[in-house]
């Protein structure tokens, strides 16, 4: 446990399953006091069974594309927790009807609209709620989650979704400029394939298979080594590192 992240509180979106719970967890090991956001009421038996283990865990809902239920959401949590010192934005989905990939011409407005709203906006949403409290503090850490289909486009996603994960690299590296004089750092991590219930179907298992066979190390990632990597960008240790984006997919991409 690190001393220096006692006291440090972390909200973490996406945190009922996948990355996001494998960062809650990372970072409660850690000493840091996490909060994990979800839409899905599930969210509170996971923040309950980390608390089992001795790890200072809690829980609010909210739909992070909901601009007014968010904003109560992590008020709620804030003055219950305290103000938000590390930010991840792991929210994220991936609109797929029939298991394909959409053409354009075939991808309903609705889809895009709900892609983009959670993917993009959300993370918008979610900053905009916790950087008066960081600058306050003179110190934060915002963390966004992006994906390979964000940096090169997407072989497995429609256009909504790598659009999306582009638009938040571009958002972050504004952000970074902005709040590098408070003290806060923002980073992206851009994901290749990883074991989540988001790539967990027969037709992404299969698809997976054949991508990572061409991989210079062959297999998909687990979530514990995005967490990992995510941590160390919350840490003390990264503090002069921002505007980033980490490539986490084997080799698949190398900026």
């Amino acid at each position: 446990m690190n001393s220096r992240n006692q006291g440090r509180h972390a909200l973490v979106t996406g945190g009922r399953q996948g990355i996001g719970q494998a960062v809650g967890q990372t970072l409660a090991q850690s000493g840091i006091r996490v909060t994990l956001l979800d839409i899905d009421p599930a969210v509170d038996d996971v923040a309950a069974e980390m608390s089992s283990q001795g790890l200072d865990v809690g829980a609010c809902r909210a739909d992070v594309s909901n601009a007014d239920g968010l904003a109560d959401s992590i008020r709620a949590a804030q003055a219950q927790r305290g103000s938000v010192d590390i930010l991840v934005n792991s929210a994220g989905i991936t609109l797929k009807p029939g298991d394909t990939k959409a053409r354009i011409e075939e991808l309903p407005l609705s889809q895009w609209r709900r892609v983009v709203d959670v993917n993009l906006m959300g993370v918008f949403l979610c900053c905009q709620a916790v950087v008066p409290g960081m600058r306050s503090n003179r110190w934060g850490r915002i963390i966004t989650l992006s994906s390979q289909g964000g940096r090169t486009g997407g072989v497995f996603s429609s256009v909504d979704y790598s659009a999306s994960k582009a638009g938040v690299i571009g958002f972050s590296r504004t952000l970074a400029l902005e709040l590098g004089p408070d003290g806060i750092t923002v980073n992206c991590v851009a994901p290749g394939r990883v074991a989540t219930p988001m790539a967990s179907s027969p037709a992404e298992a299969s698809l997976s298979l054949a991508f990572i066979g061409n991989l210079p190390i062959p297999r998909v990632a687990e979530p514990a080594e995005i967490a990992a990597a995510i941590a160390f960008l919350a840490s003390d240790s990264a503090g002069y590192i921002t505007g980033a984006t980490l490539d986490i997919n084997g080799g698949g991409f190398m900026a």
